[in-house]
This record gives structure tokens, C-alpha cells and sequence, in this order.
């Protein structure tokens, strides 16, 4: 609000910036429920990362559907159960 003081217009381009961006990560949203295959994986990790490691390579979709900030959960494809939840995505 403090930068609206001098620029009418401020609030107004800030809140068409914020809809436009929702709008399209909304598109990209449905368009992965739409496209996926059921199992609600985004990806799948290259190997085993071990358990002392902060950096994980992805497969197939890649990074097509995961995002800077994004909370995940680390399932195990043998056994369907977590092995890691609520791991925040940072790069």
C-alpha cells in the first residue's frame, strides 16, 4: 500500500500481475490431473539417493511439473509408503 501512495495505478497492476500468474499455474494444475496417469506421481528419481543426500535427480516428466516452494511427499514405488513427507522443493 505505502508504494500506491505516489501511483494510482499500483494496486491495480499489482493484482492483475497476481491473477494473471494464478491463472496460469491453475492451467498447468488442471492440465497435469488432466494428462496424468492416475497415480498422482510428478516424477521419478534417478537412482537412489541415499539417505544423506539433499539433491535428487528426476526422471521422466523431469521437472515439468514441480515448482520452486512446492511441498512434496517421497513415496516408495515398491511399497507405496512415504519414506520422506513434506519436503519443500528449493531449486
Amino acid at each position: 500500500m505505502a508504494a500506491s501512495r505516489n501511483d494510482k495505478g499500483a494496486i491495480v497492476r499489482a493484482l492483475e500481475s497476481e491473477i494473471k500468474g494464478v491463472t496460469r499455474d491453475l492451467k498447468k494444475e488442471i492440465n497435469y490431473q488432466l494428462h496424468n496417469d492416475g497415480t498422482s506421481r510428478r516424477c521419478l528419481v534417478n537412482g537412489d539417493p541415499g539417505s544423506e543426500t539433499t539433491t535428487l535427480t528426476v526422471d521422466t516428466p523431469g521437472t515439468n511439473y514441480l515448482s520452486d516452494g512446492m511441498v512434496i511427499n517421497i513415496i516408495a514405488d515398491d511399497t507405496g509408503v512415504a519414506t520422506d513427507s513434506n519436503i519443500t522443493i528449493s531449486t
